[in-house]
């Protein structure tokens, strides 16, 4: 039960990814089979191990997934029986899985997501999600799921979906140390947070002529009013027309 509602984890159709997904869950899943894999291919072993082994050994998996907090937030009820409408539809697909993650429980996965609102909504390869920030009504989402979870993706685990040059990149980066492949993350990432500073300089401008030009026409009305005593032409006109109806029902009588 959340806030005295109760929320039906096990009969719903929604794939509880947190129960498995879990950074602890990758490690027991890890020493149960006494192997050193990388994090991506425990994650894809976790997931095959909830989902059953039709979806593992095709290792085609893509996933839409919301992650949760039904203690605060109402945007995530409102939207709980239409993503289990969907998750019902999609429950024996041999590609697509619809699953969440309860952010009140697995708080550790949720901020590996960096996720900072209720829901967030990922979907794609599993091991590297892109975010999805689009409408939320069921029609939308439907329709989403239809047009990316129904085609096997290109993913390290799943090359057969690649292209050539996608596997040529795959096949280039896997030659390459750990130092190495960080440091190309992290230059990455330092360019992408310096694209996001410029935009939002480029934004914070374009505010601030915006509110320049909303100040400049609000003035410019003001000073014309002012200068043709508008305020008296329309109390002089209203006043005549009030006198003319006035006449009007007085010459009926």
């Amino acid at each position: 039960k959340n806030n005295g509602e109760e929320h039906e984890v096990d009969s719903s159709p929604v794939a509880s990814i947190g129960d498995f997904f879990a950074i602890r869950g990758c490690q027991s899943y890890r020493r149960e089979l006494h192997r050193t894999n990388s994090r991506e291919e425990c994650v894809h072993q976790v997931l095959c191990a909830m989902v059953g082994c039709e979806k593992c050994h095709s290792r085609c998996m893509v996933w839409f997934c919301q992650f949760i907090s039904f203690v605060r937030c109402g945007h995530c009820k409102a939207m709980a029986k239409d993503w289990e409408k969907l998750a019902k539809e999609w429950k024996e697909n041999s590609i697509g899985l619809i699953g969440e993650v309860d952010c009140t429980k697995e708080k550790g996965l949720c901020e590996e997501f960096e996720v900072d609102g209720y829901p967030t909504l990922y979907y794609g390869d599993p091991s590297s999600p892109e975010p999805y920030s689009g409408p939320r009504d069921y029609a939308t989402l439907a329709a989403f799921a239809k047009d990316n979870l129904t085609e096997n993706i290109c993913s390290v685990f799943n090359q057969e979906s690649c292209t050539d040059k996608e596997k040529g990149v795959i096949a280039d980066l896997q030659t390459k140390s750990l130092e190495q492949l960080t440091k190309m993350v992290t230059d990455v990432e330092t360019k992408a947070e310096a694209a996001e500073v410029e935009f939002e300089e480029k934004v914070k401008k374009l505010q601030e002529q915006y509110e320049g030009i909303v100040q400049a026409y609000n003035d410019k009305v003001d000073k014309l009013k002012s200068e043709s005593y508008y305020k008296y032409l329309r109390a002089v006109l209203a006043k005549i027309e009030f006198d003319m109806n006035e006449e009007n029902i007085d010459g009926e009588f």
